[in-house]
């Protein structure tokens, strides 16, 4: 809650009282205050007159018969600077066709004086409806100052909810006048500031913040368009707000051109806040251009992807500070958003579940390009709901990568605000290790689209053998996926990749560290904005056989483009097929990947290494590098390939097979250094005749 200074405020009461508009008799109310007159004004026009306030409607104005009030708000946002009361003209209809003016008499004249226009309307700061205000230009006419309203006969689109293209109900707007605020524009023109004339300092320094915000969310990386505004520059107003609050933007029921920010002038001589809530807010700004919504619609409900616009903003202030690692204090208590469901997750506080959010929008831009947050606007703007405008601006599935942001945000890979404490205080079950029989453990639960659970297990060191290791795996369940992390009191480290199944070796050693095992399951499924739940059931199991594998081999046959270079300087081209096999190396797994490395005669001297993933049925990448010393000449590998399917498995190990090569090797490349020529082999084609199956072999 804000103070204020007990002798500003007698003085205001006292002001104020005697601004009361004598003929408020106090026994009728509206929403904005006490009903001092009404009329019924056609098409033919009219004027509504009290002894304060002269409201003039032009013919025309209205195309049907509608009853406009007139009420006095004694509210005093602007303390001992506030010189009248707020009067409202009500019941306006969102399309009129004429200017509607308001004479306000008994207004004095001074050099500071500001008019304001002021909206209720909805705040993306606080997300409730709040009385906004607007500078307006004014007259003086003898004892009265005049306000125009321009006209507001834009076009409304007619189909929709509230939530999305409302053109139900009409509007109020109010007058107000106020001394001791001056104005200043920003050095680029984009924003005019009108601030307490005490907090010019303050306010030079908002508006180059804001010049910051301008030219970096429309710059090469962001690329946003500002096009949808078509009058420079935007009214920004310095005044007192709640105590929590540093500023917001709001929509006007007159469209984008009247959109506006306000900022706490309680808070201004805050700076780092100041730049950080001045990059969140116009970030705000922007987002409501891309909003393919009606102006009343985007005035007066939430978006229907609000937790989208809060994440993107929440994320976006990481630009307008200068501290490393910067993490929105926003953000407190809204970790566990990114594992509620994308979108289910919003249903019950979207601007909450946003805050959690900003994780999703930063491993997006770090993956896709800071530009791809500017797709996401550019599809929500075409009328695409959020997870289809998502999915647009990564083009590809969910399934694909969503899980891999569940896994990093998990690791704290992305904020640093994360602890592990937070997931085992939220985790869905625990399989306690305490015995030999403690082998096998099932969880069936339902999921969101795109959510994830926690689970733990804590192993007792003797109920588990040296070779122990422990499965887990997803035994039913479209799309879902588990990853795994150990951890103790001062370790968090990740041990598993997401996979359909996850095999955890030496856990006997695990818990002889002191160390637990942290599980996240995923439903990476999407069904797009149905919010569907899906029954997964996980399975945990311990297996005494030994099943991590210690020794790799390779064989490839493959067709490739040859190129020959003689030292003449002329060259040949053509395609030969090419074989490559490495007889069984050393391995080391972690988790499910596995990396060898060889230095040694294998035939021929050779040195190299290998790096692959798999998951139970499939190797989901590979790359494998090797050097071939021959008598003459020296040969450099490089094989690369992903979604090897599984081809068999015996007591030795497991096989996985390309076959014909034609989807499972995506690069043979080779170079070899001749006595007078070199040659040179780069991709590879399919060619069934020729066979050219290829195989890699994990062996225990």
């Amino acid at each position: 809650m804000k103070t204020i200074n007990i002798a500003l405020f007698i003085t205001a009461i006292i002001f104020v009282s005697c601004d009361r508009d004598s003929s408020n008799t106090g026994t009728r109310k509206n929403p904005l205050g006490n009903i001092i007159e009404e009329q019924l004004i056609s098409s033919d026009g009219g004027v509504i007159s009290t002894p304060k306030l002269t409201v003039e409607i032009p013919e025309n104005t209205f195309t049907e018969t509608v009853e406009i009030s007139v009420s006095v708000n004694s509210s005093n946002t602007f303390g001992a600077e506030q010189l009248s009361n707020i009067y409202f003209v009500n019941n306006i209809p969102p399309v009129f066709n004429a200017p509607i003016t308001i004479r306000l008499n008994s207004v004095p004249q001074s050099d500071d004086l500001k008019m304001f226009i002021v909206e209720q309307n909805y705040v993306r700061g606080t997300h409730t409806e709040e009385l906004s205000y607007r500078p307006a230009d004014y007259t003086f006419e003898g004892e009265e100052v005049v306000v125009v309203l321009p006209a507001n006969n834009g076009s409304l689109k007619t189909t929709g909810a509230k939530s999305a293209f409302s053109t139900d109900g009409a509007f109020s707007v109010g007058v107000l006048a106020v001394g001791g605020y001056s104005t200043l524009v920003s050095s680029g023109r984009n924003f005019q500031l009108t601030f307490p004339s005490a907090s010019i300092a303050e306010a030079e320094d908002l508006a180059d913040y804001l010049e910051e915000a301008f030219g970096r969310f429309s710059g090469t990386n962001f690329g946003f368009s500002y096009a949808g505004r078509t009058s420079w520059p935007v009214e920004v107003v310095v005044k007192p707000l709640a105590n929590t609050v540093y500023g917001y933007m709001t929509a006007s029921v007159w469209g984008d051109n009247y959109a506006s920010l306000e900022f706490n002038s309680n808070k201004i001589s805050d700076s780092e806040s100041m730049r950080l809530t001045a990059g969140h807010e116009f970030m705000h700004f922007v987002q409501n251009l891309y909003d393919p919504r009606n102006r009343f619609s985007k005035a007066k409900f939430a978006a229907p992807h609000l937790w989208v616009d809060e994440g993107v903003a929440v994320w976006a202030e990481e630009f307008f500070t200068d501290q490393s690692g910067y993490t929105s204090s926003i953000r407190a208590g809204h970790q566990m958003a990114p594992f509620s469901g994308m979108l289910k997750g919003a249903e019950s506080d979207a601007a909450d579940h946003g805050y959690g959010m900003s994780a999703l929008f930063k491993y997006i831009a770090g993956e896709y390009g800071t530009s791809s947050i500017k797709t996401i606007y550019e599809n929500i703007a075409k009328g695409e709901n959020a997870d289809k405008a998502i999915g647009a601006a990564t083009n590809t599935d969910y399934a694909s990568w969503y899980g891999v942001f569940l896994q990093k945000y998990a690791a704290g890979e992305l904020y640093s605000d994360v602890a592990v404490n937070t997931w085992i205080g939220n985790k869905s079950g625990d399989f306690a290790i305490r015995s030999s029989n403690d082998t096998l453990k099932e969880f069936k639960s339902n999921f969101a689209e795109l959510a994830g659970k926690f689970y733990t297990i804590s192993i007792e060191p003797d109920a588990v053998k040296d070779e122990s290791a422990l499965e887990i795996s997803v035994k039913q369940g479209y799309n879902g996926k588990v990853c795994a992390y150990k951890y103790s009191a001062s370790t968090f480290e990740r041990i598993g990749y997401v996979a359909s199944t996850v095999t955890v070796a030496e856990i006997k050693a695990i818990a002889q560290s002191g160390q637990k095992i942290l599980v996240l399951a995923s439903n990476l499924d999407n069904s797009y904005a149905t919010n569907d739940e899906n029954e997964l059931t996980l399975q945990f199991k311990v297996v005494n056989n030994k099943t991590t594998f210690t020794k790799v081999s390779f064989d490839f046959d493959v067709m490739s483009t040859n190129i020959i270079s003689y030292e003449t300087g002329s060259s040949s081209t053509g395609q030969n097929r090419y074989y490559y096999s490495l007889p069984e190396v050393p391995a080391v797994q972690n988790g499910n990947v596995i990396t060898a490395s060889w230095n040694g005669v294998y035939y021929y001297q050779r040195q190299g290494s290998a790096t692959i993933t798999f998951d139970g049925n499939k190797i989901v990448s590979y790359e494998i590098n090797d050097v071939i010393s021959y008598n003459t000449s020296t040969e450099t590998i490089v094989i690369t390939g992903t979604n090897m399917p599984l081809a068999g498995e015996n007591v030795f190990g497991l096989s996985f097979s390309a076959p014909s090569s034609c989807t499972s090797v995506t690069e043979y490349y080779s170079f070899t250094q001749y006595t007078g020529f070199s040659e040179e082999t780069t991709g590879f084609f399919c060619d069934p005749q020729y066979g050219n199956d290829s195989f890699i072999n994990l062996r225990y």
